[in-house]
């Protein structure tokens, strides 16, 4: 009797480690499913990291006599952190990082420690360059959805969200002809500008490659600045984002 119960017990351990390699061998393999390449395991990439270069510009109040040239330019950068929706193919994401603007004034000065209240836009065809520089401390939030749930760094990728940016730095870079020889000039103040920006942004793209565009719903300027009031930035260019 001792001899069959103990068989038994033997014969019931056997088919329970069978089963449970069985079971291991099928949870390993639909892992490897969903999150494989080249049937190696691979956790998901989450797009930790967004590097944006692009141009920049801004939309000007009719009648203004803001002139500037074509063509500014911007780089940000941001450290994301990414919260999968119960749909795998969706996420919110919310991130820190920096954001410089930058817009040439075309023969125009616009000097930052002046005394008046009122930030003054001249025109003055002795300056050659004058870009004006905003730096922003952000927090990019946004709605995601990825093609490839088992690896963001391939597929088909877009976005939506805001931007929330603290002015940390705003300054003048000037090349001024006086005709004895050119001269640069460089000024800092924040005083002029509003704290706080508030943009619309969206992203569009392919792997770790994405086109995107950004919309500052507030003003550039403090609302009392009577030249300023109505001024908002644009921009777009490449997004690389990705890790």
């Amino acid at each position: 009797m001792i001899k069959k119960l103990n068989l038994f017990v033997a014969s019931f351990l056997i088919i329970a480690n069978i089963a449970q390699a069985q079971t291991d061998a099928e949870v390993l393999k639909t892992k490897k499913s969903i999150f494989s390449v080249n049937n190696q395991y691979k956790k998901p990439s989450k797009d930790y990291v967004m590097i944006q270069t692009g141009f920049n510009s801004w939309a000007l109040p009719s009648g203004s006599n803001i002139n500037l040239k074509q063509r500014g330019h911007e780089i940000n950068a941001y450290v994301c952190y990414d919260f999968p929706f119960v749909k795998k193919n969706f996420s919110f994401a919310a991130g820190a990082g920096i954001a410089s603007s930058n817009v040439f004034l075309d023969s125009m000065t616009l000097h930052l420690t002046d005394t008046s209240k009122y930030a003054t836009f001249l025109n003055n065809s002795a300056y050659k360059r004058n870009k004006l520089s905003l730096n922003y401390f952000e927090v990019p939030f946004e709605f995601r959805y990825f093609g490839n749930t088992g690896n963001r760094n391939q597929g088909f990728k877009a976005s939506i969200g805001v931007r929330v940016g603290a002015l940390v730095n705003a300054h003048t870079k000037s090349v001024v002809n006086l005709g004895a020889g050119n001269y640069k000039d460089k000024e800092s103040s924040r005083r002029f500008f509003e704290t706080w920006r508030l943009m619309n942004t969206a992203r569009i793209g392919w792997g770790n490659f994405s086109l995107y565009g950004a919309y500052q719903i507030t003003e550039v300027f403090k609302v009392n600045n009577t030249q300023g009031i109505g001024v908002r930035p644009f921009s777009f260019g490449l997004c690389i984002s990705g890790l």
